[in-house]
């Protein structure tokens, strides 16, 4: 006789992202720098809001206002003296504010409570400004 094993549901995911770049941007020197993708969150309260994003490859630049966004959040302590995850929500919340060009109303993610949104954009603009990088010989 065999035991058959409870069956384990999966947890809703609560952000759902998808590109919706149109076909052909690359040919487009403006929008070959951007991504457009939409987002579904489900917030803690169960309200679904919903949104289209467009992130730009950050410039030298904006690369290096992106790291004074992180020293002033930090205000002068050393990188060392924060824990992994206010770093990274550091470098999160500094790259988007610099990055996101088009967002919805309700984006806010200097005051929400809920990391994940925040965290999931972040790691597909990441995921994107990677795609310009060239391989390197080893």
């Amino acid at each position: 006789m065999s035991e058959e094993k409870p069956v384990e549901e999966e947890k809703p995911q609560k952000v759902k992202i998808r590109d919706v770049t149109e076909e052909g941007a690359a040919k487009s020197k403006e929008l070959r720098y951007t991504k457009r993708l939409a987002m579904t969150y489900t917030n803690d309260e169960g309200v679904t809001l919903q949104g289209e994003f467009t992130i730009k490859r950050p410039t030298l630049g904006e690369q290096a206002r992106i790291g004074v966004i992180c020293a002033e959040m930090r205000q002068d302590k050393p990188l060392s003296a924060l824990d992994r995850a206010t770093a990274s929500l550091h470098d999160a919340l500094a790259s988007c504010s610099v990055c996101i060009i088009k967002a919805p109303p309700w984006w806010d993610p200097e005051n929400m409570y809920d990391t994940e949104p925040l965290m999931q954009l972040f790691k597909e603009a990441i995921a994107f400004w990677n795609s310009f990088r060239k391989d390197s010989v080893g």
